[in-house]
């Protein structure tokens, strides 16, 4: 399924604080869009939304676009991140690296730590995390570094994106 765009984002309203920001923590129900909004805002940042309307940005770009799930990916897969996260972007399309961290919520103490240090230091890359549990119940460090935050409601599935 190709990435949606974020002029494709219907259902949700996406604040400009958000779409300029470096590091983000997307909240919301199950279901509500959180990962499609996430990979529109690494397209917008990365600088590669017009090669995304037929192809996913992960299969696109499989070394600039990191996606982990906090409930599936270990400390390995953090520490692969926070190692990407020094590193120039591989793809001479992309303006800077987009991480996105799936159910932060799920990660273990120790890939905390591993994070905490990256997400201090990078200032050049895109940082969203994603969860459905209460932004009060992450990780008090970890909230304090993705300062910017996006609230979604309930919305209809098949509305988050229109028809292309």
């Amino acid at each position: 399924m190709p990435t949606l765009l974020l002029s494709d984002i219907v259902s949700q309203k996406i604040p400009q604080r958000v779409i300029n920001a470096q590091k983000a923590l997307i909240t919301g129900p199950v279901g509500v869009g959180k990962t499609t909004i996430a990979k529109a805002l690494a397209a917008r940042r990365m600088g590669v939304e017009q090669w995304l309307r037929d192809v996913d940005i992960e299969h696109a770009f499989p070394f600039d676009f990191m996606h982990v799930n906090g409930g599936d990916d270990g400390i390995d897969k953090i520490r692969e991140i926070a190692d990407a996260s020094r590193q120039q972007p591989t793809d001479p399309r992309c303006s800077c690296r987009a991480f996105i961290i799936d159910e932060i919520h799920a990660i273990p103490d120790k890939a905390i730590q591993a994070l905490l240090l990256p997400l201090d230091a990078d200032k050049v890359n895109l940082w969203i995390a994603c969860t459905s549990y209460p932004v009060g119940s992450l990780n008090v460090a970890l909230r304090s570094r993705l300062a910017t935050k996006l609230e979604l409601g309930g919305a209809d599935v098949a509305a988050v994106g229109r028809s292309l």
